[in-house]
């Protein structure tokens, strides 16, 4: 997802070289590989990061909320965990997509274990209607 959005820009950078330079990802006549290099981390990385903060996050959110034993609130918790992640990554030009995977798998990894049965069922629930 990174690479390819980051080889994207570069090809739009090079068809609107007459563009303005805030249009532009790289500033100037034609990108430069230290830009390009940069994007790439900014994309790849920082949605990979983001993506496991939010998933850190959610989990101890959901610790503390499962002794309400509310299944609602914990299915809550990981929506707003699971489209809050997507939208702030983007907001802050990281990969969204990139983000929901390192969310999802740390979502199986660590938060699925500690939901409680009733969430757990909620929660395939909701999916399957998503």
């Amino acid at each position: 997802d990174g690479s390819a959005f980051v080889v994207f820009l570069v090809f739009q950078d090079w068809v609107g070289s007459l563009a303005p330079d805030e249009e532009k990802m790289c500033p100037g006549s034609s990108p430069g590989a230290d830009c390009v290099v940069l994007k790439f981390l900014q994309l790849a990385a920082g949605g990979a990061l983001l993506g496991a903060l939010a998933g850190k996050v959610v989990y101890v959110w959901i610790e503390r909320a499962r002794f309400l034993h509310s299944a609602v609130l914990e299915i809550a918790i990981l929506l707003t965990g699971v489209y809050g992640t997507f939208f702030l990554a983007e907001v802050l030009h990281f990969s969204g997509v990139l983000a929901e995977v390192v969310f999802g798998i740390m979502m199986t990894a660590r938060i699925n274990p500690i939901l409680s049965h009733e969430a757990r069922h909620a929660h395939h629930t909701v999916l399957s209607v998503i």
